[in-house]
């Protein structure tokens, strides 16, 4: 009994003395499986498993970007003992981010592809465009649309000059579409300038489906003279209509006074017709 004893007690002093003596104890080896500074936590390293998960999902991936690289990125600011933990990052993430990598370039090059096509079909469609222009003001293609008139004709818009026009007539040529509001037998009219014909069917088309509050365009009060050439009165003879609409380039060479209902003096701009179709 005296010798258990001792042995007891010497046993004791033995794990009393080891941590301080430095010598290894009975359960050292046992102390640093369990020892949360030597390696990461089961738990601990299915949350930070899902955390660099989602990370990668959130990543766009370049051609430059490899899965070391990025793993490198995402222990950027931890604490050194935290690092166990994302020890096997590249391990754990290599099959997703090669997937995700592969996809994103794959997304990245059908893009680039998308845009080239946009940019050449663009291109093509302005090619195109030119080439139409050119034929327009090389008299090789007749014009189908005040449009293309204003093209071939090198016309500009002139409902500015309706109205407020120059005290000097520059000789310009100009478009419009208009209305006719006084005629006669006389191959000269006035009229006062509107939207074109399309425009005021979409607006019609627009009033008549109800789907907003209805739109009202206000008529102009501002008036122009049109004097007709002998080459088109023919046309105009028997197509145009008072309160009818056409679409016009005329040159602007003089002004004319006229007087409103109301009695107001005012100057309307002159334009010797050089295109005029009815509608």
């Amino acid at each position: 009994m005296k010798n258990h004893s001792s042995v007891a007690f010497g046993f004791a002093i033995t794990m009393s003395i080891a941590p301080i003596t430095g010598l290894a104890g009975p359960f050292d080896g046992l102390r640093q499986v369990f020892d949360p500074q030597s390696q990461c936590m089961p738990e601990v390293k299915d949350v930070l498993k899902t955390h660099m998960e989602r990370k990668l999902q959130a990543t766009k991936i370049s051609e430059q970007v490899s899965v070391e690289s990025f793993c490198a990125s995402i222990r950027v600011g931890v604490t050194e003992s935290q690092l166990k933990c994302y020890a096997t990052c590249e391990a754990d993430l290599a099959q997703q981010f090669n997937a995700k990598k592969a996809a994103q370039l794959l997304d990245e090059q059908e893009r680039l592809d998308k845009a080239k096509q946009a940019r050449e079909a663009e291109l093509a469609k302005q090619q195109q465009e030119d080439q139409r222009q050119a034929d327009l003001k090389a008299g090789r293609t007749q014009p189908t649309s005040l449009e293309d008139a204003a093209i071939a004709f090198g016309a500009s818009p002139g409902d500015s000059i309706v109205k407020s026009p120059k005290l000097k007539p520059d000789g310009a040529l100009y478009y419009l579409y208009g209305k006719i509001k006084e005629a006669d037998a006389r191959p000269t009219f006035y009229a006062v300038p509107t939207m074109s014909k399309q425009a005021q069917f979409d607006l019609a088309v627009y009033n008549l489906r109800g789907v907003g509050r209805p739109f009202h365009v206000q008529e102009s009060t501002d008036y122009f003279k049109a004097n007709v050439p002998k080459q088109m009165q023919a046309y105009y003879f028997d197509n145009a209509r008072i309160e009818g609409g056409f679409d016009l380039i005329g040159r602007y060479v003089s002004n004319t006074r006229y007087r409103t209902l109301a009695g107001q003096e005012k100057t309307a701009p002159v334009f010797e017709v050089v295109y005029f179709r009815a509608w």
